[in-house]
């Protein structure tokens, strides 16, 4: 981990249940971290900062790794998770795109 990132609790909790699921899955379906790292095009190396809940792997890649071991991210139907996609799309639709902050007016007559 880079020292200038720096993790909530509740983020580094949440990460190492992650983890933790994943490396279960692992276990359970006999993959060597070697032919996991291969099924998802990534070095053996990340896949221990994986299975250790290092938070400097892309999210994508955790992502990946979950998908290949069967650990469902959000659902396991495609389907819904297509759906729920297409919902927050409509939601984030109807929001502003930019955020501006309110300036504030300085009241200078002493």
């Amino acid at each position: 981990m880079k020292e200038d990132q720096t993790l909530s609790l509740s983020a580094k909790n949440a990460l190492k249940l992650f983890s933790m699921l994943l490396e279960k899955e692992r276990r359970k379906k006999g993959y060597s971290q070697k032919d996991l790292a291969q099924r998802a095009g990534v070095s053996r190396f990340s896949v221990q900062n994986i299975l250790k809940g290092e938070p400097s792997v892309s999210i994508g890649t955790y992502f990946e790794i979950a998908v290949i071991l069967g650990v469902p991210l959000f659902t396991d139907n495609s389907h819904k998770l297509a759906s729920m996609i297409k919902q927050v799309e409509e939601v984030i639709s109807l929001l502003p795109s930019h955020v501006h902050l309110e300036k504030e007016i300085l009241d200078d007559n002493f």
